[in-house]
């Protein structure tokens, strides 16, 4: 897969000179237009070569409007995010529709950094890539652009990195050196994480950073062709959805459905009732101790129409509980907000 992508491209002073101003032009363009559109981008930029990575952050904030970038670097797990699900951060950061979100190393890096460092065993790591893949597609399926990038330098490029380093008496990167030190054992790692989570709607984009022009071209060039590529389409189906005259259909013509399963002419004798509510009640009392003891967390999830039970239902779980052990969050129609967000 790397070696594939290994093929020295290069581009000439002259011809990188004469492409970046109309380049900066156009993206500067693409991203005022996306402040109208109903989707988010999400560039997310990783590899094995972390000088690369941080240049070409740096280059977007130069070549494009800083102000509606919003950009996101991730290093080990904070003490508050250790405590929630492990992509609690990324979900939190996701920009609202019509801004770009940029995300360097992010889910990709972490779950390569912790098998290769052993902090998770081949199970963990599968189940892992499949989280990310879940993920990705739920992020697209809502409708948002994902442009993934892994910049990539040849093992022996790195090598002439740093000796050159060192023979100019610089102080070495640590991180080029440890990535020099893993890197035979953690390329077939990304490779397999590459595998698992490059789709037809967010593939992976394999870029060879030997010569910087090539790189920052490539980069720039692809997130310029998706975003515009994706406001055509996104346009074509505003039109179509303004033309379409709405069909609806009636529960009766839909047929039959599970809730008219429900029987709702149950009933349970009180004094019954009041006695196994009691015996619940203590083991749920006893249930909830041992969770708060275990760190185990729990999330309750009621739907139903108005006056169907719901905030009586959730008054008698709470009761045999501490008030410090749970939080009641209704959740009403979205804001205009929330609205720009995605849904979860």
């Amino acid at each position: 897969m790397f070696e594939a992508a290994e093929v020295g491209s290069h581009v000439s002073k002259e011809e990188y000179e004469a492409q970046v101003p109309h380049l900066r032009v156009d993206l500067i363009n693409a991203q005022y237009d996306l402040r109208n559109a109903d989707f988010p981008v999400l560039v997310v930029i990783v590899g094995d070569d972390h000088k690369s990575c941080n240049e070409v952050l740096n280059l977007l904030h130069e070549w494009m409007d800083a102000r509606y970038l919003d950009t996101h670097v991730f290093g080990p797990l904070s003490e508050e995010e250790q405590e929630h699900p492990r992509f609690w951060r990324y979900w939190r950061t996701l920009p609202r529709k019509g801004q770009l979100g940029v995300y360097v190393g992010a889910w990709a890096r972490n779950a390569v950094a912790d098998r290769v460092l052993e902090r998770i065993d081949d199970d963990e790591f599968e189940q892992r890539a499949a989280h990310i893949e879940r993920f990705e597609q739920a992020l697209v399926e809502d409708g948002a652009l994902l442009l993934k990038f892994w910049l990539h330098l040849p093992k022996k490029a790195l090598k002439r990195r740093l000796k050159k380093k060192k023979r100019k008496g610089w102080r070495s990167d640590g991180e080029d050196r440890q990535i020099y030190e893993l890197y035979d054992e953690a390329l077939p790692i990304v490779e397999r994480l590459m595998r698992k989570t490059s789709t037809g709607s967010a593939p992976w984009q394999i870029v060879e950073t030997t010569d910087e022009s090539y790189r920052n071209l490539t980069v720039t060039r692809t997130i310029l062709e998706g975003i515009t590529a994706r406001l055509t389409v996104s346009e074509a189906a505003k039109h179509k959805r303004e033309k379409r005259v709405a069909r609806r259909v009636s529960a009766s013509a839909a047929g039959s459905n599970i809730l008219e399963t429900v029987d709702l002419t149950a009933e349970l004798p009180w004094q019954e009732y009041k006695k196994i509510l009691d015996e619940l009640q203590d083991r749920l009392r006893y249930l909830s101790e041992r969770a708060r003891e275990k760190r185990v967390s729990s999330v309750l999830v009621f739907e139903g129409w108005d006056a169907a039970g719901k905030g009586g239902v959730i008054r008698r779980i709470t009761r045999a509980m501490d008030a410090a052990d749970y939080r009641i969050v209704p959740i009403a129609a979205p804001t205009e907000e929330e609205k720009a967000h995605h849904y979860l």
